[in-house]
């Protein structure tokens, strides 16, 4: 990957899922405005046509943000059959647009997408979030060596015409905020990249608790901005970063290019 800036970089992609009923809105509010407290960038992904009364309300909240396509299941499933992929893509872009937002960016909400890539580029589509996570050769492995694989791991894959996947590096609220300390503190030191995937109805629904880890973690990444030693970015301003660099020499890059 070449390198975007010399500092490490996170993204948080905060999923925004409407089976939760109405409250995902009020929800999304509050993350929104611990977000803009801070001055944090994110990619928020939902159904854009489902929740357009909630982007109107939300006007100027949103400036700063990415608003990218969360897969639905009743038109994505691992299987990938195609039909049903692209009648599904095709209403939600479309939709979308309708709605005045032109989406770059597909949130898989399980799976990844070896297929069909033909059709994300179709329709606009450069990065593809999955859920695929970096593998750790032991977990008996820790230090460096283990921060090396995972920052190897989880670079942004470049697939073809010009379309990345972005992988998993860390989940809220399944991880701890020790380790997501950890890992924002040595995408930092190394100039590496952290990727935080936010379930917001289920940290929703752990109250008090849920909500003061995800201010912990804003907090962290807060710190690290201050400190210049990380840049908040969304997926498509990483990808519009990777797409200016591409083409240049990558002799004094700091991250490792995707394999």
């Amino acid at each position: 990957m070449p390198q975007l800036s010399p500092c490490g970089t996170s993204v948080i992609s905060i999923d925004i899922s409407r089976q939760h009923g109405e409250s995902s809105g009020r929800l999304a509010s509050e993350a929104l405005t611990r977000l803009n407290d801070r001055q944090l960038a994110a990619t928020l992904t939902l159904d854009l046509a489902a929740d357009s009364h909630w982007l109107e309300a939300e006007g100027e909240n949103l400036a700063g943000h990415e608003l990218a396509i969360l897969a639905g299941e009743d038109w994505y499933s691992v299987s990938n059959r195609r039909g049903q992929f692209s009648q599904g893509l095709s209403r939600h872009v479309q939709q979308a647009r309708e709605s005045g937002y032109s989406p770059t960016t597909l949130a898989l909400p399980a799976g990844h997408l070896p297929e069909h890539l033909d059709l994300l580029i179709k329709h606009g589509i450069s990065a593809v979030r999955t859920v695929r996570s970096g593998s750790v050769r032991s977990r008996w492995t820790w230090g460096r060596a283990r921060r090396e694989t995972l920052a190897r791991d989880l670079q942004p894959q470049s697939l073809r015409w010009g379309l990345w996947e972005f992988g998993r590096s860390l989940a809220l609220p399944e991880e701890g905020t020790r380790r997501v300390a950890r890992e924002i503190a040595a995408a930092g030191a190394e100039a590496g990249l952290v990727q935080i995937s936010v379930d917001l109805a289920r940290l929703a629904s752990q109250g008090a608790a849920g909500w003061k880890q995800f201010d912990q973690v804003l907090e962290r990444l807060a710190c690290q901005r201050q400190q210049q030693a990380i840049e908040t970015m969304t997926f498509a301003s990483v990808v519009a970063g990777l797409s200016r660099t591409r083409h240049a020499s990558p002799a004094h890059s700091i991250l490792r290019p995707a394999a």
